[in-house]
């Protein structure tokens, strides 16, 4: 997990009138620092799991502990990178600040649908209790235990998370919309953002054929999801700049966080659609208030000199 870095931030904010909003985010013009991020943790990241699956025992315990420790290390590389261009993990939206308001929102969000998903059981007279969240497709039935819930919590809302986040649209997202000449530019940012969800697809190629065995033709739909469901994240972290905020979300869509269960024993998930107008809502109002309260996390990105 990169490390908060704030007082590089705050002595540039200190020395920043209050036209401080104005001053660039800035990287420099060099390829090379993204370049080196993207071809090594392009590479580096199926190698590590051909290896470790060759080493390491098969359990759930390993698979997420890996897991984890494979992607903490994509991140602290994008850390080392983005220090690399001048900036630290406080400038791209990873700082104390953030990470409190970036909970409270998305779990002001899951707080809502929660509930609601219990008012919709009594509503339609049926028991409601509560427990824990399920993930079939993540390998987590309905009635796991609480240790195995927890682990795999963690391992998605934290790891896969804001790790990921951090090193995808904290640093590759923000450099590559400066490069394409974004920041003041609406039209120029959505086209660095789009490049970079592109690349992050691309970027899972090698784990889909070398981890996961998809080749051929069912590729194309699985890399077209991908490259949407960024643009979205993409687009709230640039609505946004907090790494806390959008990571938690990419997490908690992994394995939400529904804790009222019905008879079934199953957590509700009929309102789970509820939680995409949540997120503009909250999206919104949250970018009104930092937009006053928070002016520089709201930099544009820009391109300055040579490394």
């Amino acid at each position: 997990m990169t490390t908060f870095d704030e007082s590089r931030t705050q002595r540039q904010s200190s020395d920043r009138t209050g036209a401080s909003s104005a001053t660039g985010l800035s990287f420099t013009s060099s390829l090379k620092p993204v370049l080196v991020f993207f071809l090594v943790s392009t590479f580096a990241v199926p190698v590590l799991f051909v290896v470790a699956d060759q080493l390491l025992p098969r359990t759930p315990f390993w698979n997420r502990l890996f897991t984890a420790t494979a992607i903490t290390s994509i991140a602290v590389f994008a850390w080392g990178v983005l220090r690399w261009e001048g900036l630290s993990a406080g400038d791209v939206g990873l700082d104390r600040n953030r990470l409190v308001s970036g909970t409270v929102s998305v779990v002001v969000i899951w707080f809502v649908i929660n509930v609601l998903s219990y008012a919709l059981l009594a509503f339609r007279d049926e028991q409601a209790t509560l427990g824990l969240p399920a993930s079939p497709t993540n390998g987590l039935p309905v009635g796991a235990s609480p240790t195995q819930v927890a682990g795999m919590a963690i391992t998605l809302w934290i790891f896969v998370g804001i790790a990921e986040e951090f090193a995808f649209r904290g640093y590759f997202q923000n450099k590559l919309v400066a490069l394409t000449g974004g920041g003041t530019d609406r039209v120029r940012t959505a086209a660095g953002i789009v490049l970079a969800a592109v690349f992050f697809a691309l970027w899972h190629l090698p784990q889909m054929i070398a981890v996961r065995g998809i080749v051929g033709p069912e590729m194309i739909p699985a890399l077209l999801a991908l490259t949407i469901y960024t643009v979205i994240l993409g687009t709230l972290y640039e609505l946004t700049r907090n790494i806390v905020f959008v990571g938690l979300l990419h997490g908690t869509l992994d394995l939400n966080p529904i804790f009222v269960v019905g008879e079934t024993g199953a957590p509700v998930t009929e309102l789970g659609l509820l939680v995409y107008p949540l997120i503009i809502v909250t999206v919104v109002l949250y970018r009104l208030w930092a937009k006053t309260e928070r002016t520089t996390d709201f930099r544009p990105q820009t391109i300055g000199g040579t490394e």
